[in-house]
């Protein structure tokens, strides 16, 4: 939903805190890759997400999603996500006013 990273900010971050750096993957969701452009407040939200998790988590392994700033995109993202990690969807639960908002269903 904009933003992005990069991999040697992690890295930096990480050393300052004795850390090890964790395996972090951007993926795609819809076409929209990692965007990292000057530091905007974007970036500056998913470099903060990652380093409090890579710091409390040194041997996960994190998936960044990046996808469309759009309601659609993120219902979109959230799907797919469903479907890589349980198998399912989920928009069958959400109300029915959110199904018409993002026009899926």
């Amino acid at each position: 939903m904009g933003g992005g990273y990069l991999d040697s900010d992690l890295a930096a971050a990480l050393a300052a805190m004795k850390r090890k750096p964790p395996q972090a993957i951007g993926q795609s969701v819809g076409g929209v890759t990692n965007q990292f452009s000057d530091g905007s407040p974007a970036d500056q939200e998913i470099a903060l997400d990652l380093q409090v998790m890579a710091g409390l988590l040194p041997a996960a392994r994190i998936v960044a999603y990046f996808t469309a700033n759009t309601a659609a995109a993120l219902a979109n993202a959230i799907s797919w996500l469903s479907w890589t990690v349980a198998g399912h969807s989920v928009e069958h639960l959400w109300p029915p006013s959110s199904r018409l908002l993002v026009g899926c269903c």
